[in-house]
């Protein structure tokens, strides 16, 4: 189902009375006029985006033009309604199409009601929000549309929540991971540093964030190291976890009774394979610890994590002794698990990681104690990373391991629940990061949806300047690496884009039929015509000039002040020189 148009009654200070057609698969386009809501034929689509692309739509223009507010109010007035519930921040007084659904404020006049019916869309009135009195036998068309939203700048604009909106900018997802991710929170909502328990290590919003994303990130390209278009990782960093670290694993949740202890203590017994002392240390000599020992540590306190997730899961805490002998013993999975089956799979996986992988066995002990914030062990440091080399060996194991741990471990929620966390070793550039960035949150959000969190098949992507952090000779190519991304590895989704855009190279991989060209009129905005420019295959000097609107130049300006300058010198030289008294002899 694709979103095909909006009208905007007012929406801040320049968007009026604007009509906006999406490009999209259906039969019309729309212009409303205060009286009647017009249907136009929709031209044959110029160009092919692939089976899974209904639409492709750039916004683009100048400055302040109203490119990520027509975004905004798209997703505040449409991404509202999920699985049946309805909800909304903000009242709407325009109209919106909807797949062949026409939603309308009640104070809006349509005389021309009948003809579209005709015309095979049904019509709903409204007060305050397009789904607020949406009849049953509608929601079934709609259940199965959601909305993705993507930005990779830091803005309070790109907090947009909504029912049936998955929010991937960078701005959401710092508070997203925060609060729904594996680590145990520095600051509570207020700003102001936790002190009640539950204890454990306490992170920053920023670290809970670059945590996630090493997550995804590593997800990513385990599913899909050919399409890199940058030198591979050398090296996965598979990072464990303990109760002290990860709060999906504290037991202290579900269980306050004298069993609570007794389960808490295997952890320190886990510990104490690696170092058996207690007492503070001022030493700074360096230790050598046995791999043998480390790596049994590093799976016995797996089995114990796994155990505790599903303990908390299930809000029942094991029998100890069954316990003790599952971590130590390594008895396959007992009477506490329902899926033994994928269970014992999962710390087989576990376990070839573990023995592919190298951990560092010479140590600064006082380094770990002294850093470590820990409430439990200090000695949790020394095994909290695994070196695992990037073969394709490696990656299959490990993506096999990561999608049958989220499964296992997760509670049919939003929260990031699983016990391991990943990252890619040598660290990548800044551009590298963007484009990890825009791909593997995709990913991760139709792989969740795949997982059951959510039944999706047609999505609408919203794209905020995806280009941001991209070489110019990457730009070039992101159109085409995000449709050939989408149309080969999603196959029970198809996918209407909306993109906002300053990169003329986008626009010269578009029809003028699949832009908006937004240019600021007197005091509103206004759409140009799509039929006035060209902008498919054209240079992209003529786009900078044309459709970003740059009218004096297209060099910078501390040069064309230099430039002036001479060219002013050269001038009055040659005044005076055509001033000067001319000598004869």
């Amino acid at each position: 189902m694709d979103l095909k148009f909006i009208w905007i009654k007012k929406y801040n200070e320049i968007l009026n009375d604007l009509n906006v057609n999406f490009n999209h698969s259906g039969r019309h386009k729309f212009q409303y006029d205060t009286k009647s809501l017009t249907l136009i034929e929709n031209e044959n689509p110029v160009l092919n985006f692939g089976k899974k692309i209904t639409g492709v739509t750039a916004i683009a223009g100048q400055n302040g033009s109203g490119k990520s507010s027509i975004c905004e109010i798209v997703l505040s007035t449409t991404a509202t309604l999920a699985n049946g519930a309805f909800g909304y921040n903000i009242t709407f007084d325009g109209i919106v199409c909807y797949g062949d659904f026409i939603f309308y404020h009640e104070t809006i006049q349509l005389k021309n009601l009948e003809e579209l019916k005709n015309k095979g869309y049904s019509l709903l009135s409204f007060e305050k929000s397009p789904f607020e009195n949406m009849p049953f036998d509608f929601k079934q068309d709609f259940v199965r549309g959601g909305f993705i939203y993507y930005s990779n700048v830091i803005d309070w604009r790109s907090d947009i929540y909504e029912l049936n909106l998955a929010n991937i900018s960078t701005q959401a997802l710092l508070s997203n991971d925060y609060h729904n991710g594996t680590n145990y929170k520095y600051y509570n909502i207020g700003g102001l540093p936790l002190s009640s328990t539950p204890q454990g290590d306490k992170i920053t919003p920023m670290t809970a964030y670059y945590n996630c994303q090493g997550y995804r990130f590593t997800k990513f390209y385990i599913h899909f190291p050919d399409i890199i278009p940058f030198n591979a990782p050398e090296k996965f960093v598979l990072h464990s976890a303990y109760s002290g670290s990860n709060r999906w694993l504290n037991i202290q949740s579900i269980d306050y009774s004298n069993n609570r202890w007794s389960f808490e203590k295997l952890e320190t017994a886990i510990f104490d394979k690696i170092y058996t002392k207690h007492i503070e240390i001022t030493s700074d000599e360096f230790v050598d610890l046995k791999i043998e020992d480390l790596r049994a540590a590093t799976i016995c306190l797996y089995r114990f994590n796994l155990i505790s997730s599903i303990s908390i899961k299930k809000r029942s805490v094991p029998d100890i002794n069954s316990t003790w002998q599952f971590i130590v013993e390594g008895n396959n999975a007992f009477e506490l698990f329902e899926e033994v089956e994928s269970i014992n799979q999962l710390l087989k996986l576990h376990g070839q990681l573990i023995d592919k992988g190298t951990i560092d066995t010479s140590l600064r002990l006082l380094d770990y104690y002294s850093n470590s914030r820990g409430y439990e062990d200090w000695r949790f440091y020394v095994i909290k990373y695994v070196y695992i080399e990037n073969t394709e060996e490696s990656r299959n194991l490990l993506k096999e391991f990561m999608k049958l741990e989220e499964k296992i471990v997760q509670n049919n929620d939003h929260t990031n629940r699983r016990i391991s966390d990943y990252s890619l070793l040598p660290d990548i550039s800044s551009g590298e990061v963007s484009y990890y960035s825009l791909f593997s949150r995709i990913y991760d959000t139709v792989d969740k949806y795949e997982l059951g969190v959510d039944e999706r098949e047609n999505l609408i992507l919203f794209i905020d300047e995806a280009e941001i952090g991209f070489h110019p000779a990457w730009s070039k190519r992101l159109l085409k690496w995000l449709l050939d991304f989408l149309n080969a590895n999603f196959g029970n989704y198809t996918f209407q884009i909306i993109l906002t855009t300053h990169s003329p190279y986008l626009l010269s991989d578009l029809a003028s039929t699949n832009i908006i060209l937004l240019k600021k009129g007197i005091g509103r905005t206004e759409i140009v015509p799509s039929d006035t420019f060209k902008t498919f295959g054209a240079n992209i000097h003529e786009l900078l000039a044309n459709n970003f609107f740059m009218k004096d130049g297209l060099i910078g300006d501390f040069a064309k002040e230099n430039i002036q300058s001479v060219i002013n010198k050269l001038n009055g030289w040659r005044n005076l020189k055509q001033q000067a008294p001319k000598i004869f002899f």
